[in-house]
């Protein structure tokens, strides 16, 4: 005899058509329609629940929650759901606390998850169309990341950690948002921080309102408030308030306040509060230093003698320049020494480079006065008033004033006068000499002063010149004097003599 295993049942419109034959699939029941259901068993969830010894895996309808539900493992489960606006697609736990929804309300597009029965999470899209994900019922806390946020009570609210063991530590911190594997992980109570990177604030226990990004930055730090690290192993164990430390290695083991680092290894060994550095290095004497509470400020040194501190670390003589955009020539820099803060009146030291000098012009109210002083780039004279003196190194436009005034000539000084082969003329030749010029010989007339002025070196030789010939002329006469005395004094004699012989 043989043996049907399977039953193919196909309606053709309300023709009900049975075929029973020998077959070798597993199929028991095959049900084919193009236009009618199959319809289990419906009842409510008593009389469900009422069923004698249900059997393993059977399958009804509850009309109450509109869903299917199966028998397995001693209990009814819940297959699936519909309806509107009563229950979604559902993928949930056995006492239905922990689940997957994604149709809560009527076409709703939302996947929510509930966790030990409350909402925890949402995906849905925003009023752009993008979808996000959002925190639900967890103070606005997102935790992403094994062990992160794993000790967080109800009392901390508005964090983001992302990252394994990010924040791991933290209890009721506030407004924090740490990003990196370990990063904040001994944060506790702390309010207002950004940590972002591997390990980046990990030993931040009691610090607030910190920016700290890079890798290990301020890995080591316990403390610390209103500080900007940017950087790998920057501030690795500072704990000082209000620094600013940018850039690989920055502050290292700072632990100041108040200061500003700017370079790799800027300030890296240094302590101490209010300090600006700005280099390369970890040098003591960087690049650029200064000091906020004395308001000064040092290239290549540490020292405040003034506002600001110029040196050379490689050079005897220290340079500054002023230069100007133009790669060209004649253009200009300046340097203006105010007298008020408004710079409305001082003095300007200006290079005019049309000019090809240096300049000293006094500035009052908008009004430019000069150039007092003028200085020739290329020969080096100098003007004290208006103009160069054609072949003089100093012009002074006015009167001068002064203690001494060494002249020190090129021209022999007129000792020349005394020597044996000096021609001396007769006075009788200055005699002549006077009555046609109208001056002594090599003294220069009053015209030629008048419009070549004087010499004051030249004018020094002249009348020595003069003062050892009229010694000279002197000299001539006291001969003659003397000559004449005696022979008076002979005449004298003889004519006493003459007298006395009478």
């Amino acid at each position: 005899m043989k043996t049907f295993n399977q039953i193919v049942i196909k309606t053709v419109g309300l023709v009900l058509l049975v075929f029973s034959f020998q077959s070798l699939s597993a199929q028991v029941l095959d049900l084919e329609s193009t236009s009618e259901g199959m319809l289990i068993p419906r009842m409510t969830t008593a009389q469900k629940n009422a069923i004698a010894s249900p059997s393993q895996s059977e399958l009804v309808y509850d009309t109450d929650t509109k869903s299917f539900w199966y028998y397995e493992n001693s209990q009814w489960n819940e297959l699936g759901s519909g309806g509107a606006a009563v229950a979604g697609d559902e993928i949930k736990d056995a006492d239905n606390d922990t689940k997957i929804q994604v149709e809560e309300g009527s076409d709703d597009d939302i996947i929510r998850f509930d966790i030990a029965g409350s909402e925890r999470l949402l995906i849905r899209n925003n009023a752009g169309g993008r979808p996000i994900i959002e925190p639900r019922g967890a103070f606005f806390n997102v935790f992403l990341g094994e062990d992160s946020g794993r000790n967080v009570t109800s009392g901390a609210f508005s964090n983001t950690f992302v990252g394994a063991g990010a924040g791991q530590m933290a209890t009721s911190a506030l407004e924090n948002t740490i990003m990196g594997t370990h990063a904040g992980a001994n944060i506790t109570t702390n309010g207002g921080n950004t940590l972002i990177g591997r390990w980046a604030g990990r030993d931040l226990a009691s610090g607030t309102r910190n920016v700290i990004v890079g890798l290990y930055a301020s890995r080591q730090s316990t403390a610390g408030n209103n500080n900007s690290i940017l950087g790998s192993h920057a501030a690795h164990s500072s704990a000082g308030d209000n620094n600013t430390m940018l850039g690989y290695g920055s502050g290292y083991f700072n632990d100041g306040s108040n200061n500003v680092f700017i370079g790799k290894d800027a300030g890296r060994d240094n302590v101490g509060d209010n300090q600006l550095y700005v280099d390369n290095t970890n040098t003591s004497t960087p690049l650029i230093y200064g000091k906020f509470d004395t308001n000064t400020i040092g290239i290549n040194t540490t020292k405040g003698l003034g506002a600001l501190n110029i040196s050379d670390l490689t050079n005897d003589k220290t340079q500054l320049y002023l230069l100007p955009k133009s790669t060209g020539s004649e253009d200009s820099s300046s340097v203006f020494l105010a007298e008020d803060d408004n710079a409305t009146y001082g003095m300007e030291i200006l290079y005019d480079g049309a000019n090809n000098e240096l300049e000293v012009l006094g500035h009052n109210d908008g009004t430019i006065n000069g150039p007092h002083v003028k200085i020739r780039r290329d020969n080096g004279q100098v003007a004290i008033g208006k103009s160069y003196a054609t072949g003089f190194r100093l012009s002074v436009d006015g009167k001068i004033a002064c203690e001494e005034v060494l002249v020190d000539l090129e021209a022999d000084w007129p000792d020349y006068v005394f020597q044996s082969d000096y021609e001396l003329n007769s006075l009788n030749e200055v005699k002549q000499y006077i009555n046609e010029k109208g001056h002594l010989p090599g003294v220069p007339s009053a015209k030629e002063i008048e419009d070549n002025g004087i010499v004051l070196g030249e004018m020094n030789r002249i009348q020595m010149e003069k003062i050892e010939e009229l010694t000279l002329y002197i000299l001539q006469l006291e001969e003659k004097t003397n000559k004449m005395s005696n022979y008076i004094d002979t005449l004298e004699a003889r004519t006493q003599a003459l007298e006395n012989n009478k």
